[in-house]
């Protein structure tokens, strides 16, 4: 397998580990999250991106939802506004004194292009 097909594996791997705490809670914010990572997995990274962004204005401090829109956002490459999703995730993270993710999250970023 090629490194561009191991590295969508993973993040559609890290985008469901995410989502799959969300999806059965009921919320309009999980919701949407739930949503955009189904529309992920499908490869439809518009309408992830759409739902991820509906969560993020519920919740500005949706860490996991930053971070997906990220992966949605660098799958397309925008990678600017990735890097701008992922970088505002891991300040949430960081803020909420989850450094796991946050070295996840620098994982992801540092594999951007420059």
């Amino acid at each position: 397998m090629d490194k561009k097909k191991l590295a969508m594996a993973v993040l559609v791997m890290v985008s469901v580990f995410f989502c799959a705490d969300h999806i059965y809670c009921g919320s309009t914010e999980e919701d949407h999250f739930a949503q955009g990572g189904a529309y992920f997995i499908e490869g439809d990274y518009e309408k992830a991106i759409s739902e991820y962004n509906k969560a993020i204005e519920i919740d500005p401090e949706n860490a996991e939802a930053y971070f997906s829109l990220g992966l949605a956002q660098s799958l397309l490459n925008r990678n600017d506004a990735a890097r701008n999703s992922l970088e505002r995730s891991k300040y949430l993270f960081r803020k909420k004194g989850d450094e796991q993710n946050v070295q996840k999250v620098d994982g992801v970023i540092d594999k951007l292009p420059k």
